[in-house]
């Protein structure tokens, strides 16, 4: 979520390492290396690099402890990184955690992203608040959109409303992206809104979630999206959809056309007319769904695999010939 950030994850047979590369304004970049490695009893041990200067666990996690110390913004004392990643496991290219991060810390964190708009974060309440106001029955999710873009609006204005629609079919939390600090009333509010996309709840809140996440930042909106399908594909979990990968794809491009300053007129003049099927292409429907975390492995491998990117090209071609969305808008 980090503008020009660089960065890569990887699994060694005894740690787990980020590397991470950030351009500076002198015109170089700052190359750190970050490895967690579990001892005997399976406690975190944190080592660092940064450019060529090495940091050991003796003193990189204490500085780990004053960045979280430099971030935190709760009531208490700030948290340590012992006490937020309290047990690592690492076996056969897989890694376990148990974690304890501080609801308070990740609305630091948000913060980090730059201040909100203050008339974003009036859009968002607004808007959630009319659309939980509206009656339970399902409606297209075209209706909701159409309803917030009746009249053209700011992109930032448009940006909020989009957070609002989100919030209003997901979880209240959702706006908390606009506002860190949202009224705790509103944080009551549960289940007001419902709304599907080719008859589908669940498309209809992979999509507005998406948008909302996009209207701040679409490389991490479209990041949580594969995210979450990885995560569903595990036991437990309703399998890998590219059917649902679509409808975050299509998310992700409407935020990002409502947000931009320079698109977000025209992409609202078509909204104002667009049908169901303007908004999430229908062929998708007949994708993958359902695989499992063998089955995917099995025949896509992994995300940079051929096989995958040629999936998500096919989704994407599908996204492009969507007047909405334009060619790769």
């Amino acid at each position: 979520g980090i503008d020009g950030l660089r960065s890569r994850t990887r699994i060694a047979p005894d740690a787990l390492i980020l590397e991470g590369s950030l351009p500076l304004a002198t015109r170089t970049w700052l190359n750190v290396i970050a490895k967690v490695t579990p001892d005997a009893g399976g406690r975190p041990r944190l080592t660092v690099r940064a450019g060529s200067v090495p940091l050991p666990p003796s003193l990189a996690e204490p500085a780990a402890d004053l960045a979280l110390k430099f971030l935190w913004e709760g009531a208490g004392p700030a948290p340590t990184f012992a006490a937020m990643l309290e047990r690592v496991g690492i076996a056969d290219g897989e890694v376990s955690a148990v974690l304890d991060v501080p609801l308070d810390l990740t609305r630091s964190v948000r913060k980090l992203g730059g201040p909100v708009s203050p008339a974003t974060a009036m859009a968002a309440r607004a808007t959630f608040r009319a659309m939980t106001a509206r009656p339970r029955e399902p409606v297209p999710l075209i209706m909701l959109y159409r309803e917030a873009f009746r009249t053209p609006v700011a992109a930032e204005i448009a940006s909020g409303r989009m957070i609002g629609i989100a919030a209003a079919l997901v979880s209240p939390s959702v706006l908390r992206m606009a506002d860190p600090n949202a009224d705790a009333g509103l944080m009551q509010v549960r289940g007001a809104a419902r709304a599907t996309v080719a008859g589908r709840p669940d498309l209809a809140k992979h999509l507005a979630l998406s948008a909302a996440l996009a209207s701040g930042n679409s490389t991490l909106g479209a990041a949580l999206g594969e995210w979450k399908e990885l995560a569903d594909s595990l036991p437990g979990g309703s399998g890998f959809s590219f059917v649902d990968l679509a409808a975050d794809r299509a998310g992700t491009r409407l935020g990002k056309a409502l947000a931009d300053p320079e698109r977000t007129a025209r992409t609202q003049q078509l909204l104002a007319r667009a049908a169901s099927e303007d908004i999430f292409p229908t062929t998708a429907l007949g994708l993958a769904e359902g695989l499992s975390d063998t089955e995917f492995e099995t025949r896509f491998g992994q995300l940079d695999s051929m096989s995958y990117q040629a999936a998500v090209a096919r989704i994407d071609a599908a996204l492009d010939r969507l007047p909405l969305y334009g060619s790769g808008s």
